[in-house]
């Protein structure tokens, strides 16, 4: 009996002291998800797929792991994972990071509401916006322009900056944002709003870029309708740039120049181009190089200022019934393009850093000025000075469109001819194209052969350049214009040798556009042939052995194939009648 109380007790005070190994393995496994044989609680060396959230509790330790690991998550496509992630690190650390990387993920992929919407969210949590925060939304919504309410929405963001209670002070980085939303969405109002509160020194301060997006938005302006006051905006502008250049304040780049050269284009004066020239040469310091008007008649009305050469007109009746401006309000608008303001730049060499170097995109604009004033003289003497040391720029694809452009005003074919065998780079089938239209337009029988010396180019690269059906309508037309009936059949014969439409058309029949072109084509084909046949031309046409023959018989198939094009654009529109009809109800 005593022996049994000794027993009893002993297990009393061994049970109540401390529980055994095995209640503690299983108490073990019961709390964690490791096996009961487990009694090490540090983290593995292997971060293994299977132990990713292990990597979650290690992440929520570190701010910086914490961002790491949501944007790996963002990047697999995981997003309710990151923002979960995020969220939860928001409880014990500043994860504006990790937030940041989350608004940024939504931006990327469009959708502008779910961004905003965790910008809510985070601050609901507590966590402060930082400034990559509200440069993250602005830029954004810049990129999503278009969608309704993006202009409220950043403009409601950008005027929070300015509230006492923001966390962050508004920097030239959100206003140049903000500045690009009113651009795209064509709001020139708002963007001079913005720009007349922005102050001349401190972060804010209009930088290169304020400018250059200004500029922008004026030419893009199209509210007004007005083409004189978009310029004179510009001019203001531009004299505000200029005056901060002078004093070291601002750096003018070639992006900030092409801006203004683009507004002064936008113009419908020949004054206004010319003073694209003027900003080249403020700017770069190229002297234009386009012809001056020669100087005014010494007239019978005309005297003299005692001891100096200038001219004074006597006052007649239209002079003195002329009303005249305000010499104030015409002076500030003048003064912009006059030598005084190039005078006020010193002569620097074109190679120092005093100023910018200029590029292809002063070069499409130079030329663009040329186009707009018909003077092929002055844009060969650009392209000279720009390719040429000690600027030695290398024209790209665009550079050399503009200046066949222009040689295709002047009526030249065998110069675009020249421009395209000396082309740096691959022509495409665009470039074919100017440069037949300008084959086209001088009508000559050397014209056509050019024409065909650019066909062959072309032909050549076949493989990656395809042959379009615009172009074989252009070389027919190049061969109708020479007004030669033996290149009339030359190109009608190259036409039916090396394109062969019937096959093109069955296999792109579907291409709305392409039916359109190949109706053109047959049409300018079945004329050529009528020509032919019927002796239109002014030089009897001469034909050989059979030549005749095949001509005929070549323009019923080809009155054939138009039939039966004509019936798949019937069918075509027919079908997208009746698509886009309602159903009875």
């Amino acid at each position: 009996m005593l022996t049994c109380r000794r027993r009893c007790t002993s297990f009393l005070l061994s049970s109540s002291s401390a529980p055994s190994l095995g209640l503690r393995r299983s108490y073990s496994a019961f709390t964690t998800s490791r096996s009961p044989t487990s009694v090490s609680s540090a983290p593995p060396r292997d971060w293994r797929p299977k132990n990713r959230p292990l990597l979650d509790r290690i992440a929520l330790s570190d701010p910086a792991k914490l961002a790491e690991t949501v944007r790996r998550r963002l990047a697999q496509g995981d997003s309710e994972a990151a923002v979960n992630l995020a969220r939860d690190g928001s409880r014990s650390m500043n994860s504006v990071v990790s937030w940041n990387h989350v608004m940024k993920h939504h931006m990327d992929q469009g959708a502008v509401k779910r961004a905003l919407l965790m910008f809510n969210k985070m601050k609901k949590l507590g966590i402060k916006p930082d400034s990559y925060t509200f440069t993250i939304l602005l830029n954004g919504i810049s990129n999503h322009a278009h969608f309704t309410q993006s202009l409220l929405r950043a403009l409601r963001i950008y005027n929070s900056l300015s509230s006492p209670k923001s966390p962050v002070p508004a920097n030239v980085i959100h206003t140049n944002a903000v500045l690009k939303v009113c651009a795209r969405a064509n709001d020139l109002d708002s963007m001079w709003v913005i720009v007349g509160r922005l102050p001349m020194k401190g972060p804010n301060a209009p930088n290169t870029l304020t400018y250059t997006t200004l500029l922008n938005g004026i030419y893009w302006d199209h509210s007004k309708g007005n083409k004189v006051s978009d310029v004179e905006d510009g001019r203001r502008v531009w004299a505000g740039v200029l005056s901060r250049w002078t004093k070291g304040q601002l750096w003018i780049d070639e992006e900030l120049a092409c801006a203004m050269g683009r507004v002064l284009l936008r113009g419908e004066r020949e004054e206004d181009w010319k003073e694209v020239f003027t900003v080249v040469e403020q700017v770069f310091g190229i002297k234009s190089l386009i012809a001056q008007p020669p100087p005014k008649p010494v007239t019978e009305d005309s005297i003299y200022v005692e001891n100096t050469g200038n001219l004074i007109q006597k006052p007649t009746l239209e002079n003195a019934t002329t009303p005249t401006r305000d010499p104030v309000q015409v002076s500030d608008v003048q003064q912009l393009f006059t030598p005084k303001i190039v005078s006020s730049h010193p002569s620097r060499d074109p190679s120092s850093s005093t100023r910018p170097l200029p590029g292809n995109s002063t070069l499409s604009l130079v030329l663009q000025a040329c186009a707009e004033l018909k003077d092929f003289t002055a844009a060969s003497k650009y392209w000279t000075a720009f390719t040429n040391p000690p600027y030695s720029v290398v024209p790209d694809l665009e550079n050399y469109h503009d200046l066949l452009r222009i040689i295709r005003r002047s009526r030249s074919g065998p110069e675009a001819l020249n421009v395209v065998e000396s082309m740096r780079v691959p022509p495409t089938a665009k470039t074919i194209y100017i440069a037949l239209s300008a084959c086209k337009r001088s009508g000559r029988s050397r014209n056509f052969q050019s024409a065909e010396t650019l066909l062959s180019i072309m032909m050549a690269d076949r493989g990656l350049l395809p042959v379009d059906v615009k172009i074989w309508n252009m070389f027919l037309q190049c061969a109708m214009k020479s007004d030669d009936p033996a290149y009339i059949k030359q190109a009608l014969r190259r036409i039916d040798e090396e394109f062969d439409m019937r096959s093109e058309l069955i296999q792109r029949r579907a291409t709305p556009y392409y039916l359109d072109r190949a109706l053109e084509l047959l049409r300018a084909m079945i004329g050529a042939v009528d020509v032919l046949l019927n002796d239109g031309m002014k030089t009897s046409a001469r034909w050989g052995h059979g030549e005749r023959m095949y001509f005929e018989d070549r323009r019923k198939a080809l009155q054939t194939l138009l039939t039966v094009c004509r019936g798949w654009g019937m069918r075509r529109n027919y079908n997208a009648d009746m698509a886009n009809d309602e159903e009875p109800r």
